[in-house]
């Protein structure tokens, strides 16, 4: 479930978003991605585990709440660590790749319709769900956008960490996230098109 559910919301949209729509549009992804960083190690946690408890000993979540509360009573980062979050995240994102094309399964016909549902699932489903949202809501202009382009990311890697982690089937979560990298080539200038 995890690899339909949850979006790569940081990585791919941020970046996407900061170039599309500017200042704005970053600012905006960013805070997509801390509601769905919230959901994906709360309530995607107490999917792949089926306990509550597991929640409580994640540390993202306490991290992501210092920040938060850090940035609301106005303290700056100091530098080293503001150097550090830099170094590091320019690794994590090719590390956590690597690990997922090494763990993705050769997509046999069998698996086929299920990764390609999944796929189709997460990236078409998520902006017909965003679509949805923003007319009942009303939003519009740079909001819609974002949320429209966030909303139809393929699947988050993080979803194969957690179904590795938790025992769930990582294999088809790499596989999900392999081929919705692949499908983003076309499906994101669809989705922008259409915008």
């Amino acid at each position: 479930a995890l690899p339909i559910m949850f979006m790569n919301s940081a990585y791919l949209a941020i970046p996407l978003n900061a170039m599309l729509f500017g200042r704005e549009g970053m600012f905006l992804a960013i805070v997509y991605n801390i509601v769905i960083t919230f959901l994906h190690f709360s309530a995607g946690i107490l999917i792949v585990s089926g306990s509550f408890k597991e929640i409580l000993k994640l540390p993202i979540l306490y991290f992501a709440a210092a920040g938060i509360i850090l940035n609301i009573l106005g303290i700056n980062m100091p530098r080293e660590i503001s150097v550090f979050s830099n170094l590091l995240s320019a690794v994590t994102l090719p590390v956590m790749l690597m690990l997922v094309g090494y763990q993705a399964c050769p997509v046999y016909d069998s698996v086929l319709l299920k990764t390609s549902s999944a796929v189709v699932l997460r990236m078409a489903g998520g902006f017909f769900s965003a679509l949805l949202f923003c007319e009942i809501f009303g939003i519009i202009d740079v909001t819609r956008q974002v949320c429209l382009l966030t909303s139809s990311m393929p699947s988050a890697v993080n979803s194969y960490i957690l179904a590795k982690r938790y025992g769930a089937d990582f294999s088809f979560a790499a596989s999900a996230i392999s081929i919705g990298l692949i499908a983003s080539l076309v499906f994101i200038p669809f989705i922008l098109w259409l915008m």
